[in-house]
């Protein structure tokens, strides 16, 4: 624990570093601040970034992954930007920090909750595999089919060119939601098989997908996928990713990128890694909170599910993201999509939001880990890593539907009873008499 607590403390540390460094000064133009904080603050907000993790249990589950994940990517970079990107001389600044806080410390406990014990997990058959080829292969054709005009191969300065494109692009509303279904859950299930089974025609298929969906819509994070995955893999395999060595990892990086140049090849990844990776969470958060608490919560009418059951939506046909872009960026096409907290959190009802959706997230983390207590946790865990990105940048409800953690649960509920049918039906089989 002390390891943990150590890393967490020297990673909040380096990217403060980044933020004062490079962050700030450069994408002022964004609406990042850099407001003076009190040495007393400074330290407050370091017992912030490490008291939760008092309650982390490292356990082999995906949920205990997916929330070291949130701690590590969201989590620390939040509580370092909050009191920099908000006066506390006009928000509530400690009040936001503290209840991140508990959340994180109820998310860090509940992570470890749910694993049924077993002594030999079951495999994921073939069975479910055809199921997920039968459900993927049409949502790649529907894809291509809707957006082949303007697909092309760009390097990432050209991507809002050729998501400008796809948004003109005529679809059906039902390819909103299977396009994400492939992107965060068929194609990394392909990806995980390919890797972790050494399916070579598993794993080209998913990566030849994940390329389809670049060169259609521009998704960074889609072409990015499989490496990460990999990447995911080749550490895991040779250290425990706990969430001491994940924060320790993200020190190295975070000190390593802070030094590169801003120019060039490795300004990219600088870009990508700090800023893109790191500070969006950070400052979604902070605009999140600033905007509707000033203008109006949603009161959770941005769900679409239940928004025209419980009330009006207050920002008629803009998207909580794109209002945020309206905002701070004059443009709608700047649609600041934000994590849960920032959303289901802060723009639904403020900081009273932030308990009631962690509340909601933590059910969802031990429903997840006793679904896949019954399968080989490295297979779940890397199938989830679609899932957790869509988490860490969409709102959960998004996220759940959209974003596939629904349909990956449904679909390991689905493995679990074909592999109670089997047995069943071999026990059957045994026992049966023979005949002469």
């Amino acid at each position: 624990m002390l390891f943990r607590i150590l890393s967490l403390l020297v990673y909040g540390l380096s990217f403060q570093l980044a933020y004062q460094q490079y962050l700030a000064p450069t994408f002022d133009y964004a609406s990042y601040r850099n407001v003076e904080m009190t040495l007393s603050h400074h330290l407050l907000t370091l017992a912030f970034v490490a008291a939760p993790s008092i309650l982390f249990r490292d356990r082999p589950t995906p949920a205990a992954f997916g929330a070291a994940l949130i701690y590590v990517v969201v989590y620390v970079p939040g509580q370092i930007m909050i009191p920099r990107m908000l006066d506390d001389l006009y928000f509530p600044t400690l009040s936001i920090q503290a209840v991140l806080a508990a959340s994180m410390a109820v998310i860090s406990y509940f992570s470890g909750v749910g694993a049924a014990r077993r002594i030999e997990p079951e495999p994921i058959g073939r069975d479910l595999t055809m199921l997920v080829l039968v459900l993927a292969v049409p949502c790649l054709l529907a894809m291509v089919a809707t957006n082949y005009q303007h697909m092309r191969l760009v390097d990432f300065a050209g991507v809002y060119d050729l998501r400008e494109d796809s948004s003109k692009a005529a679809q059906l509303p039902v390819l909103a939601y299977t396009n994400l279904w492939l992107a965060y859950c068929f194609l990394p299930y392909f990806v995980t098989r390919g890797i972790l089974m050494r399916e070579w025609i598993s794993f080209a298929f998913g990566l030849v997908g994940c390329l389809l969906i670049y060169l259609a819509t521009g998704a960074k994070a889609q072409i990015l996928l499989p490496i990460i995955m990999m990447g995911i893999y080749f550490v895991s395999g040779r250290v425990n990713l706990t969430l001491g060595r994940l924060a320790a990892i993200n020190v190295v990086l975070v000190l390593i990128c802070t030094a590169l140049p801003t120019e060039g090849a490795f300004g990219t990844i600088k870009f990508l890694y700090l800023m893109r990776t790191l500070s969006t969470g950070g400052l979604t958060m902070s605009l999140y909170y600033e905007f509707f608490s000033s203008f109006g919560f949603t009161n959770y009418t941005h769900i679409n599910l239940i928004g025209p059951i419980i009330g009006t939506y207050p920002y008629g046909g803009y998207s909580m993201g794109q209002v945020i872009g309206l905002q701070y960026y004059n443009s709608e096409l700047a649609n600041y999509n934000a994590n849960f907290w920032a959303s289901d959190g802060f723009g639904a009802m403020g900081i009273a939001g932030v308990p009631i959706i962690t509340a909601i997230l933590c059910t969802i983390l031990v429903v997840m880990n006793r679904l896949a207590s019954f399968f080989d946790p490295r297979f779940v865990s890397l199938w989830l890593t679609g899932f957790w990105l869509a988490m860490l940048n969409l709102p959960l409800s998004t996220a759940m539907l959209s974003g596939g953690g629904l349909l990956t649960m449904l679909l390991l509920m689905t493995a679990r009873l074909q592999g109670v049918a089997g047995r069943a039906r071999s026990g059957a089989a045994l026992t049966s008499p023979r005949t002469a």
